[in-house]
């Protein structure tokens, strides 16, 4: 189906009202692809004052060219009759921008021209490529350290273990996963009943942490001993849910010890060119590690914070909460506070507060227990979210009644002044086609 818009509004000025409040650049032309109206996004867009703008060719002031571009979307849209869309480097400065054109008719159904929106992506383009990058260096970590990482649960099955497991146990990753090879099933017979009776102690006390020693029996048999070192994880009602562990062959102790080494400088090298902040503190909040990522968010340098407070990266009205928050879990090691994303605020250097996300985790250093946050400036997807209520806040209130349809030109949304004009209430109108306004007083030729 075709949709055609009409712009017949009994005040117009409403319309360009709102559409100058969103932060997308719009502009509106005639078939010659003449400017006719722009936006002050538009504008700002192409640093010129609307004056200079109305009137000249698009691809004039966009792309610097006497005629359109190859694949222009305003052209296609003539052809077609129908909204086009492409994602286009404006600039050449790699800003990626998504370029849509909907056509808009007069009643006898003439193209009186289009309106071309220019979306900018480049932010969640760049979020894409820095969320790729980092599950491509976590997958790195996770295969390369020269210990096993597995998650298991209750009933001793695993969803996840590393490449090395094959090395040690002569088993594939996915016979243990698939269930063929069970975990328990290669504990050392003298070594099962201890290791369990571990297990169900760690339970017992709600403990955070377990690490245990025992033997296991490879597939050709031989046998080697291991060290498994395991996160408890458990649900809201307190139940024990599942553990992240660290298998590390230590038949060999030297040998565990080099590789120990390795892996830290392993997770050195990949922390220091995280695209966010990793920041380490021991139980008394003391800051003993501090990333580049972290350096660039806050302001300050490691040598600053090294031995300091944590509290000096957050507002003064959160420090008190913190301190008792951290008091208490180091006196019931809650772990329903582990592992969770949370919002809050962070403050820079130079003392301007800022949104972050964080997530936390507990490990057990030489001293004690330790915790480690990654955090993520959203100042950005703060805004975006804002301005998106804002936008939604204009729709809502708009005089106007609005419809939104998918493809199909089945209704999605209308706003509550369609209610009001129509009579339709949004939920007997969302999931309906537009044609249920058709009064059926005109013929076919004019509702084409």
């Amino acid at each position: 189906m075709i949709h055609r818009m009409r712009i017949d509004s009994p005040d117009p000025g409403r319309f360009e009202r709102i559409l100058d409040s969103i932060n997308d650049a719009v502009m509106i032309l005639d078939p010659g692809h003449r400017i006719v109206w722009v936006n002050r996004a538009m504008a700002d867009l192409l640093d010129l004052p609307p004056e200079k703008i109305l009137g000249t060719r698009c691809y004039e002031l966009v792309h610097g060219t006497d005629r359109p571009i190859e694949g222009c979307p305003c052209d296609v849209t003539k052809r077609s009759g129908r909204r086009e869309s492409a994602e286009l480097d404006l600039t050449g400065g790699g800003i990626c921008s998504l370029v849509t054109t909907d056509p808009y008719f007069d009643q006898a159904g003439n193209l009186l021209g289009m309106v071309h929106i220019i979306s900018d992506k480049t932010a969640m383009k760049r979020t894409e490529r820095e969320l790729r990058e980092s599950s491509r260096q976590l997958s790195s970590l996770v295969d390369n350290i020269p210990g096993i990482v597995y998650r298991g649960y209750r009933d001793w099955s695993l969803s996840f273990i590393g490449a090395g497991v094959d090395r040690v146990t002569g088993y594939s990753p996915g016979e243990f996963t698939s269930g063929a090879v069970g975990w328990k099933g290669i504990i050392h017979p003298d070594d099962v009943e201890r290791v369990k009776e571990k297990f169900r102690q760690a339970q017992k006390e709600k403990a955070s942490t377990l690490r245990v020693e025992y033997r296991i029996l490879r597939k050709d048999g031989g046998v080697r001993l291991i060290e498994d070192r395991r996160q408890m994880l458990y649900g809201e009602d307190g139940a024990f849910a599942s553990v992240d562990g660290l298998l590390l062959d230590i038949t060999d102790p030297m040998e565990t010890g080099r590789k120990l080494q390795e892996s830290e400088a392993r997770f050195r090298a990949i922390a220091s060119t995280a695209s966010d902040g990793i920041v380490s503190v021991d139980a008394c909040g003391n800051i003993g590690f501090f990333n580049q990522a972290a350096e660039r968010m806050f302001g300050y340098s490691a040598p600053d914070v090294a031995g300091k407070n944590v509290v000096m990266l957050m507002p003064e009205r959160y420090r008190s909460a913190h301190q008792g928050g951290m008091d208490r879990f180091l006196a019931t090691k809650d772990p329903r506070i582990i592992g969770k994303t949370v919002e809050l605020e962070g403050v820079r250097r130079d003392g301007t507060e800022f949104p972050i996300e964080l997530s936390l985790a507990t490990w057990e250093s030489k001293e004690g227990m330790a915790f480690s946050a990654i955090i993520r400036d959203i100042t950005v997807r703060k805004s975006r979210e804002t301005n998106l209520v804002r936008l939604q806040m204009a729709v809502e209130q708009a005089a106007e009644a609005m419809v939104v349809t998918d493809a199909a030109g089945t209704i999605e949304y209308v706003n509550p002044s369609f209610e009001r004009v129509t009579g339709y209430p949004a939920e007997e109108a969302v999931g309906r086609n537009p044609r249920i306004l058709k009064s059926g007083k005109q013929d076919e030729a004019f509702y084409r």
